[in-house]
């Protein structure tokens, strides 16, 4: 149920009053859920050191919580490169360039080229060799 089929407003004031009361219980909800990045504690009360529901202190321990939030992106940093191979580019080789696509040139091809590397550098991009004319430096992770 929706709280306007509990307490169907009547005037723009209750409307407005129905809006603030919504507002606050998902402010409620957002604060006092906890999160297992902060260890089970719930920002809130890591927020505010007191308990969202009972009236006790919190003492978070945010150096340990830091700690723990960044074994967890390590954790599945590493997890996700599991299966991703190495591939160095090497000056010569033919690549292709995937072209961007929406609804008005959906029939365009997908990729185009192939374009000789002319240069690697090292910020993941190349140096194609676009035509006779024009060379273009463009990322290799897009």
């Amino acid at each position: 149920r929706t709280l306007c089929e509990l307490y169907p407003p009547t005037t723009e004031v209750e409307a407005d009053a129905l809006v603030d009361r919504a507002l606050a219980t998902a402010m409620h909800a957002t604060r006092a859920a906890s999160s297992l990045a902060l260890k089970g504690y719930s920002p809130g009360s890591v927020v505010f050191g007191r308990d969202m529901h009972l009236d006790i202190p919190i003492i978070a321990d945010i150096i340990a919580l830091q700690e723990h939030r960044q074994a967890l992106t390590d954790k599945r940093l590493l997890r996700n490169n599991r299966n991703r191979r190495p591939f160095e580019y090497k000056v010569g080789q033919n690549i292709y360039i995937h072209n961007k696509h929406n609804a008005a040139n959906k029939m365009k091809p997908i990729f185009s080229g192939p374009f000789p590397i002319l240069q690697v550098h090292t910020n993941n991009t190349v140096t194609i060799q676009r035509n006779e004319h024009v060379s273009e430096r463009v990322s290799i992770r897009r």
